[in-house]
């Protein structure tokens, strides 16, 4: 019992090994997928933005007015509630319209590197996260060149900005008391997503490093204890740039082996009820093996003493009884014997008797004393 239980376990243990890296693989993907669509909404919304008449067609920019153009900013703010500022520059970096917020006149925005990539690719541009310089936030930004509908030329750029904590908004259900995720820009190895904030702003270090490169779980000593790290890199969108992120989930080691502990007790406690069970019922049919062979020796016992009405109950036809039909048989015909021998006894002693009688009658008679 204890071997098949020792080989069940280990047999389960690596399934449930497996099971949990196959889980923990499928939800860091997950993450990463769920993340980077939600980056691809906001690309296109950038993009959008671009082709709006009132930016992109010159005759109806110059018939509207700034305050209409701002209010639209203000509107797609409001709408989305991902972005804190939206705002038109021309390609010189000079500032067209702009959603509320503070005033974005102070800095050219010429020489902004999203400003500058959106110019010379002439596509959609998404920012490594990096700090506002006017409201000091860890933010992304994205950029897209704005065309005029008649010649096709770039003729200003739109960009959103969008704080990094309300790109974690649709991840937050993702996390748990014993799950954790992390989002890493690779091209500068800082993480700037941290479920639990232990990592954000931090440079990945070699555990985070080894698991984008392995299939398998890394363990990582963390401040709460052991965790085990998987990652995945974020796919390629068609019509989006390729993100250089990292999608990086975390489990409590303790929580991924809690499944691992309840089989091994319910493993142990089966091979012990299972033991328990195997020797009682081992004794129950010893017992019923044995009961009838010290039945018939007791009464042997009994019949050796000399009580001779002592029989055995015989309910089989097996072995067992045919011995009990063989002790009550010798028993019956040791009691008739003796019975036999008892009877000749009084019969010898009534001879005896009568030849004695007939002695003393005949001692007695006149005719004996004639003779005598």
């Amino acid at each position: 019992i204890a071997a098949i239980g020792t080989l069940s376990y280990n047999q389960i243990n690596n399934a449930l090994r497996d099971q949990t890296t196959q889980t923990q693989k499928a939800r860091t993907e997950i993450l990463a997928d769920k993340f980077n669509r939600f980056i691809f909404e906001r690309n296109g919304d950038v993009e959008i933005l671009a082709s709006q008449p009132i930016f992109a067609d010159s005759k109806v920019a110059l018939i509207t007015s700034l305050e209409s153009k701002n209010k639209l900013l203000d509107r797609y703010v409001a709408s989305y509630q991902v972005y804190d500022s939206i705002a038109i520059f021309d390609v010189k970096g000079t500032l067209i319209a702009q959603s509320k917020g503070e005033s974005l006149t102070k800095i050219n925005h010429l020489k902004r590197q999203y400003f500058q990539d959106a110019l010379k690719t002439g596509k959609p541009v998404i920012s490594s996260p990096e700090a506002s310089r006017y409201t000091g936030k860890i933010s992304v930004f994205f950029a897209a060149p704005i065309r005029d509908l008649a010649t096709g030329q770039i003729i200003g750029v739109v960009r959103t900005r969008t704080p990094v904590d309300r790109l974690e908004a649709p991840l937050k259900n993702l996390a748990s008391k014993s799950q954790n995720y992390h989002i890493l820009d690779r091209r500068n190895n800082v993480i700037f997503i941290s479920s639990n904030g232990e990592y954000l702003g931090k440079p990945a270090d070699a555990d985070i490093t080894t698991a984008q490169n392995k299939e398998g779980l890394v363990s990582h000593q963390g401040k709460s204890g052991i965790e085990l790290f998987s990652a995945a890199p974020f796919a390629n969108l068609e019509g989006m740039q390729q993100l250089p992120w990292v999608a990086v989930t975390s489990i409590d080691q303790e929580a991924a082996n809690a499944t691992l502990s309840g089989l091994l007790l319910t493993i142990l406690a089966g091979a012990g009820l299972t033991s328990l069970f195997t020797i009682a019922l081992a004794t129950f049919f010893a017992n019923r093996a044995t009961q009838p062979i010290t039945d018939a020796a007791k009464v042997v016992e009994k019949i050796g003493q000399g009580d001779f009405n002592s029989r055995l109950d015989v309910n089989s036809g097996d072995e067992i009884g045919q011995l009990g039909t063989n002790i009550n048989l010798m028993a019956n015909q040791i009691q008739e014997l003796l019975l036999e021998q008892s009877e000749q006894t009084k019969r010898t002693e009534l001879y005896a008797e009568i030849s004695r009688a007939r002695t003393t009658a005949d001692l007695l008679s006149p005719l004996s004393k004639v003779l005598v």
